[in-house]
């Protein structure tokens, strides 16, 4: 994982072709791949995928699980997280855990007609309510 360093790959033949919408300057990309060892016996990075860095929560999230305590979970609260959910709808499966801390117990939930986008403001959302959250 690098945020801020930069590596040169090039690219030949059928990598070329595969990958040659993504060669542009400046475009931030996820990069997936590994290290093998070429006919020197030296290894060299194979890129496997490129995605756009935008489109990556997009295409990566299967689910997203709030994990919220049992003595915050009132009708007003629940309005508020309904009506959020509403305004960001999409594919993302949505799940709950409600944790009760006292009682040392919890609850798995999870929504089997409701999807979300787990937009910016959806998280902003999470943030400013303080809702955990864990995403897969």
């Amino acid at each position: 994982e690098d945020f801020s360093g930069s590596h040169e790959f090039r690219f030949f033949g059928k990598d070329h072709e595969t990958f040659r919408t993504y060669l542009k300057e400046g475009l931030p990309l996820l990069v997936k791949g590994s290290f093998q060892r070429n006919f020197h016996n030296e290894l060299e990075p194979k890129i496997k995928s490129i995605t756009y860095l935008s489109n990556v929560r997009e295409d990566m999230l299967k689910s997203v699980s709030f994990i919220l305590p049992l003595h915050l979970i009132g009708e007003a609260w629940m309005d508020r997280l309904t009506a959020e959910i509403g305004r960001n709808k999409g594919k993302v499966q949505l799940r709950f855990r409600i944790v009760d801390a006292e009682d040392n117990q919890m609850v798995n939930m999870f929504s089997r007609n409701t999807g979300i986008d787990v937009s910016n403001e959806m998280l902003d959302f999470l943030q400013k309510e303080q809702i955990e959250f864990k995403v897969n």
